[in-house]
């Protein structure tokens, strides 16, 4: 009877681990944080929810977006995009290229939107 306990104990504890091991392989969070590390592209974004920021990455510099939606009541159209990082020495990273590949990422996922920088490094390279 005993030996029945502890093989159900372990088996279960088999399950649970593979469980939580699986979950933590496909969080955006986790992908995200390499993506940073690879210094490639990434998106982490709620379309169907607009008033939820998103983050991307891309050379390893980490943006945020805050999305903003249209002023008519009926619509929930992301009208314009705020980008912004919060560690300006990131900024030396990207040149004028990358801030356009950005843009186009975005305009991939909102073609409206007008995209707005809240740095001032990005404002003096146009």
């Amino acid at each position: 009877m005993m030996v029945w306990f502890l093989w159900c104990i372990l088996i279960s504890l088999i399950l649970y681990f593979l469980n939580l091991f699986i979950k933590t392989i496909g969080t955006p969070n986790r992908k995200f944080k390499h993506a940073v590390k690879q210094k490639r592209y990434y998106i982490i974004d709620d379309k169907n929810n607009v008033r939820k920021n998103f983050l991307l990455t891309y050379k390893g510099v980490v943006l945020e977006g805050e999305k903003h939606i249209d002023s008519d009541i009926n619509s929930f159209r992301v009208d314009s995009i705020y980008i912004w990082t919060h560690n300006s020495a990131d900024l030396t990273k990207l040149d004028l290229p990358d801030y356009l590949f950005i843009e186009q990422k975005i305009h991939k996922q909102y073609p409206k939107a007008k995209i707005n920088w809240n740095n001032p490094f990005f404002e003096l390279m146009r």
